[in-house]
């Protein structure tokens, strides 16, 4: 009698634990899935685009800046004069758009970025973290082996694992610049720089509000640009670790903060103010919004950088391909002179996995739930086995 008494025991142990494993529910991702096909749609119907930054969330979120958009005219800037932000969110853009940025108007903007990178990986001109964010998202486009050197620089310039900006000679760290960070350093190199992103991770988990919310400091309050920014880093790194709740804070989940601020039409808004007075009343707000569709499309579909990417590859290999189909037929008869390539292969970047989403299960993993079953057969059988024992022995 005693070995069934244990042998049930065990067993009913063993499968509550396992069900209680296996039942317990992850993030509701139709919820985030609904407010990127919201913002998708907002975009489709507003094809007035008035900057490079907005040229970027539209490819962020999938769609093609070439179908039906109407857009600034980049390629006449004079580049040379642009500030690091422009310039560089520029050469994202016309990368995006098709544009060999090698060849704008007779102007090199490869060439003119990396003027602008010290050997030691500092940044003329750069007014902080932002800019050198900035140059990284531009130099991991073109695959610059300038990367790491700017990305060293980085890191060993940060403020309690944090990122931001200067203020009298001052480098003070921000919750939105160390989002923005971490998704450099991860499309840079994810293993490289483990530490400092999980230092960043470390200084973000200070300045929630005790609900999920990231903010400044103590004396201000969450809102859509941070949680934005703060979210598109952590979706650049760790998609799988917030939809599964190791980012939450007081049982509540940071994407619902973010989505909190989403309105009907797809759009987003922000606290109004009065002056420097906040009024309490919330409106639509452009930035809020590019913010947070970059955020968003940051989940779908990873990195806008990761597009931006594969963007330059596609227009370098196709003019590659175009000399050599315009390469005059040779006369093997005739002596000819070997000449080396000067021009190293381009190698399609590697993605993070946890930056490209496929699938992510609304309740427990799928092997959780086989495991249950296959836990309550082996149990049943030991439960017959020891009872079939046991009548042996009697």
């Amino acid at each position: 009698m005693k070995r069934i008494f244990t042998s049930l025991v065990v067993c009913f142990l063993t499968v509550f634990l396992t069900v209680s494993n296996a039942g317990a529910l992850s993030y509701d991702t139709k919820k985030i899935d609904d407010a990127y096909e919201k913002i998708v749609e907002y975009y489709k119907t507003h094809k007035v685009l008035e900057s490079p930054d907005e040229m970027i969330v539209v490819e962020a979120l999938g769609l093609e800046i070439e179908s039906g958009y109407q857009l600034p005219d980049l390629e006449t800037l004079d580049f040379e004069t642009l500030t690091i932000g422009d310039l560089t969110k520029s050469m994202i853009a016309l990368t995006l758009m098709g544009k060999d940025i090698e060849n704008i108007q007779g102007k090199n903007l490869v060439k003119i970025l990396e003027s602008y990178v010290n050997n030691d990986g500092t940044v003329k001109n750069s007014s902080g973290h932002g800019d050198m964010i900035w140059v990284l998202f531009a130099l991991e486009t073109i695959s610059s082996d300038k990367v790491i050197t700017v990305a060293d620089q980085l890191v060993k310039t940060n403020v309690n694992g944090g990122y931001g900006y200067v203020y009298d000679g001052v480098t003070y760290a921000s919750p939105d610049t160390t989002g923005w960070a971490i998704e450099a350093l991860t499309v840079a190199d994810k293993d490289r720089y483990v530490n400092n992103i999980q230092a960043a991770k470390d200084y973000l988990a200070t300045k929630t509000d005790g609900n999920a919310g990231y903010r400044f400091d103590e004396y201000s309050q969450a809102n859509g640009d941070t949680q934005s920014c703060v979210l598109e880093g952590l979706f650049a790194t760790d998609t799988k670790g917030i939809v599964n709740g190791d980012y939450d804070d007081g049982n509540i989940n940071p994407i619902d903060v973010l989505l909190s601020y989403q309105l009907e039409d797809g759009s987003f808004k922000a606290e109004v103010y009065d002056g420097w007075t906040p009024t309490g009343e919330y409106a639509f707000n452009a930035y809020t919004t590019m913010e947070a569709a970059r955020c968003l499309g940051t989940y779908k579909n990873g990195s806008f950088v990761y597009k931006a990417k594969e963007a330059y590859i596609l227009i370098h290999t196709k003019e590659t391909d175009d000399k050599e189909t315009e390469k005059p037929v040779q006369d093997n008869d005739k002596p000819t002179d070997k000449k080396e390539e000067s021009k190293n292969e381009i190698k399609t970047p590697k993605k993070e996995s946890d930056s490209r989403q496929t699938k992510i299960v609304k309740t427990s993993d799928h092997y959780d739930v086989v495991n249950v079953f296959l836990l309550l057969i082996i149990s049943g059988g030991v439960f017959v086995g020891a009872k079939r024992r046991n009548e042996e022995v009697c």
